[in-house]
């Protein structure tokens, strides 16, 4: 719309000036009598054809102008056509999401479906929030909901109906109550005897009639719409150290979408990689449970472990039994850091590990990282035929550059696009994994790839070919991109890291003993909420203090070395930076 009006503006001033103008009438009659005889006319002034190649200069940059602004608006639609369609695309993956979910909660005689807890997840705290959905529900219904102890066969099961605060799991295997929060479908169990009731339940729920009085007769059949649900599964603590020293299980959270020789697993489908193995020594080999309800540092345990790990070929081989004291871990997987973080947060888990960067804007209240146990940096890596090819160079064209999703290099890309020379020049290719980005890398699909540089010889080419097999040494036609260190976004994202350097740490969930106000009992019950008054007391760092004494102790100091080498990692060790840490 704009450029046709600027072309026409354009023409009508040209127009008015060879009307109304000395110069324009003078070239005006000059081209006339060009036109019309073929008697040259005498000599036309300088001026005159200065003014010609003017006004001839004018009229092309009015076309180039037209020209290129048709081109910019033509962009400016095919971009906004993109992005509708990328929504389009995303809403209708929304829809196949729920479809499936609703398909998969309501599947043929069953209806009735719980949510949460379910599949053995671990809670902690005072209280069990449930969920559950029910295809015939409506807001005149009630629900039975049934708890039963798994791990306590031999006490007796009671089907007495009670309050769901009167639950004693001390005398009774079984309690059942009507649900706290049944037109939302949800209610909630407020635990009490925290340390005698901590252990393994199972749970269901039973639509019913709404309920007309605090009857404590035995389930009366009569008043039940549907059958019972299937049973969900869960287990509950009333704090992290109290599900550590009561299962002398260490839950560890990894990733096996980025560097394999970090965590990763083997032919058999056991668990392997440096980090691993350096968790494994650090809990199992160098932490103890004493008094039953306190994990330390042992130094004579450790001392024992190391010696073991040095002499054997074979490398930290978890020991075929344990004793009263020791520690056992047990890895689960995610399929990305950030998932494993919010799991941690969750407190599902205990420690996450896994070339995870320590980061000071990832600490919060219920999340924070050890000291730094292996040096990095992250690079910008990229097809080139320049090895000594700069930043500024690499972007005279406009460049994909691919990240892993929510990874702190996804932060750096980030940044990097916004500030001012690139931005135009760098766009950014998120991928949920390093084999799907190293794929699109390889195909050219991606023109770079920022990435941490232990990473780099994970980049694999069909024609490169490692020098002297070292695998430190790029493949030979991808070279690092030199100055991302000397651009603002890098400062940046280190004030986001927090530090000068770039290390994998450990984060470890803390332990918080929370405490419900009396103020805040009625609202809890009355709306099913958390409302949740953080104690005075100092916090429990729970592995917290046990893992920093470890990681530092002369012992761990002593394998770094072994745990590289015999990892395919680079062997020259590397000493930790000491990070602030909290109280």
């Amino acid at each position: 719309m704009i450029a046709p009006f600027i072309f026409g503006a354009t023409i009508l001033l040209v127009l008015i000036g060879l009307r109304f103008t000395a110069w324009g009438r003078r070239t005006s009659i000059w081209l006339q009598s060009l036109a019309s005889s073929g008697v040259e006319t005498p000599p036309t002034k300088f001026s005159e054809w200065v003014s010609f190649a003017g006004f001839g200069l004018t009229v092309v940059g009015v076309v180039i102008t037209w020209y290129t602004i048709s081109l910019q608006n033509r962009k400016a639609s095919l971009e906004a056509r993109v992005k509708d369609l990328m929504d389009q695309i995303s809403t209708t993956q929304q829809r196949l999401q729920t479809a499936a979910r609703k398909h998969e909660d309501f599947a043929p005689g069953i209806d009735i479906h719980l949510t949460a807890p379910i599949r053995d997840i671990s809670l902690i705290g005072n209280h069990i929030n449930f969920e559950w959905k029910y295809a015939k529900h409506t807001d005149h219904l009630s629900y039975l909901v049934e708890v039963l102890r798994k791990d306590r066969p031999r006490l007796q099961q009671d089907d007495t109906i009670v309050d769901s605060e009167k639950c004693d799991f001390l005398q009774n295997r079984s309690c059942r109550f009507y649900a706290t929060a049944p037109t939302s479908q949800r209610s909630q169990l407020r635990m009490a005897k925290l340390e005698a009731s901590q252990g393994e339940y199972l749970w269901r729920v039973v639509p019913a009639k709404a309920r007309s009085s605090s009857s404590s007769r035995p389930d009366d059949e009569e008043n039940l719409v549907s059958d019972w649900s299937e049973y969900g599964s869960f287990s509950f603590y009333p704090s992290l150290i109290s599900r550590i020293t009561y299962t002398k299980r260490v839950i560890v959270g990894t990733t096996y979408s980025d560097n394999v020789n970090f965590s990763s697993v083997d032919a058999t489908g056991n668990h392997k990689g440096h980090d691993v193995d350096l968790i494994r020594i650090m809990v199992e080999g160098c932490l103890s449970i004493f008094n039953s309800s306190t994990i330390a540092f042992d130094d004579s345990r450790c001392d024992g472990t190391v010696r073991a790990y040095l002499n054997n070929p074979n490398g930290y081989v978890s020991p075929a039994q344990y004793d009263s004291q020791q520690l056992r871990v047990v890895v689960k997987p995610f399929p990305s850091v950030a998932q494993g973080l919010e799991a941690l947060s969750r407190k599902e888990t205990d420690v996450f590990i896994g070339s995870l960067t320590k980061a000071q804007e990832r600490e919060n209240d219920a999340i924070i990282f050890t000291d730094g146990y292996y040096d990095f940096e992250t690079g910008l890596f990229g097809h080139s035929v320049q090895p000594t090819e700069t930043l500024d160079d690499w972007l005279k064209m406009s460049r994909r550059v691919g990240v892993i999703d929510n990874s702190t290099n996804h932060w750096l890309a980030t940044l990097l696009t916004a500030e001012e020379p690139f931005q135009n020049k760098l766009s950014v290719v998120a991928f949920s994994s390093f084999p799907a980005m190293e794929s699109a890398f390889e195909r050219r699909q991606i023109d770079g790839v920022l990435i941490d540089n232990v990473l780099f010889q994970e980049l694999k080419n069909p024609v490169a070919v490692d020098v002297d097999n070292d695998p430190r040494t790029p493949p030979q036609d991808v070279w690092s991109i030199q100055g991302l260190d000397r651009t603002s976004a890098w400062k940046s994202y280190h004030a986001r890291l927090g530090s000068d350097t770039e290390q994998f740490a450990i984060a470890v969930t803390t332990d918080r003993a929370q405490v419900v106000l009396p103020r805040f009992r009625l609202l809890n019950t009355l709306f099913n909420l958390d409302l949740v008054h953080f104690g005075t007391e100092s916090p429990q760092m729970g592995l917290y203090e046990p893992l920093q004494l470890a990681l530092h102790s002369p012992q761990l100091v002593s394998i770094r070395s072994k745990l590289r080498t015999s990892n395919r990692l680079p062997p020259e060790s590397i000493e930790g930076v000491s990070f602030p840490t909290k109280p």
